[in-house]
């Protein structure tokens, strides 16, 4: 199938998927990816036919995914690392071998022949890195990425699109198309710490348990560290040290042979946890317990 290019673009825009699952699906607000020049976009279609009684019983859209090219005169550093997992430090971008693409929503906007708009979301997908050529100054080099996008789990949407021509389309639409991605808010409430085993107050935690917290929604692993998650005997006032796991909004701090027979413990979750949208815990939390001799 040939590929529908788009001309006369603007506005392109990236958004990281935090998370898609059956109960939600969340995103960090839209980034510009300044400087677009094309898009090229192919959906992999076909029809499949049922046979029956020497004729057609039924037929079936199928549709695997989207495929879009898109070329910018350039990308920031900043997007680079974003886009394609990367991390920068002190201004150098560090790439590993084990570091993979993030799962993006991509949004722009076509110039129509009458002079308006049509706008875009494709929901779902990843970026594979572009091919760099370096030459001498005399022709023009501009990156092109490659992504493919696919439906979501949540509601199984792959794409959403409007134009300031349709059916009760309104201006404030188009407005605020790039604010976050269509059908959806950009995450701004703070994580809260909910629950902790042991609880708090208890007098018969083993010294092999382990201290499990939840949070209202899942947490950045990033900031799953010491530095946030501490653990203190009260009587020595003595920080432990112990491994840290985080599996969505859970939290597992591995205790096994460090805690000591009937001694009080304080642990306090600092507000450098934060959730996918980059939201702070919404205050310190702690809470104290005691294990058993």
């Amino acid at each position: 199938m040939p590929q529908k290019i788009l001309r006369g673009l603007d506005q392109f825009h990236y958004a990281l998927l935090n998370y898609d699952t059956s109960a939600g699906v969340s995103y960090q607000t839209p980034a510009a990816l300044n400087g677009a020049l094309r898009a090229a976009i192919n959906t992999n279609s076909d029809v499949e036919t049922l046979p029956s009684d020497d004729g057609i019983f039924d037929a079936e859209d199928i549709s695997e995914s989207t495929d879009i090219d898109v070329e910018v005169k350039d990308m920031s550093q900043e997007d680079y690392a974003a886009i394609f997992g990367h991390t920068i430090t002190g201004g150098v971008l560090d790439e590993k071998a084990n570091d993979r693409s993030a799962e993006v929503a991509f949004g722009f906007r076509a110039k129509r022949s009458n002079g308006g708009y049509s706008y875009y979301w494709y929901l779902k997908g990843k970026f594979a890195k572009p091919s760099m050529e370096h030459q001498s100054k005399g022709s023009w080099q501009y990156p092109t990425i490659s992504g493919k996008f696919i439906d979501r789990i949540n509601d199984s949407r792959r794409k959403r699109s409007t134009r300031d021509d349709a059916d009760d389309y309104t201006a404030d639409i188009g407005t605020n198309w790039f604010a976050s991605v269509y059908g959806t808010t950009a995450d701004a409430t703070a994580p809260t710490f909910v629950s902790s085993i042991p609880v708090s107050g208890s007098a018969t935690a083993t010294q092999t348990s382990n201290i499990v917290i939840t949070f209202s929604e899942p947490i950045l692993s990033s900031t799953v560290t010491a530095a946030n998650f501490i653990v203190l005997r009260a009587t020595a006032n003595l920080t432990m040290s112990a491994a840290l796991s985080v599996s969505s909004a859970i939290v597992t701090i591995a205790t096994s042979a460090v805690l000591t027979a009937t001694a009080s413990y304080n642990v306090i979750l600092n507000t450098g946890i934060k959730d996918y949208a980059g939201n702070s815990l919404s205050g310190i939390a702690t809470f104290r317990f005691t294990t058993t001799a």
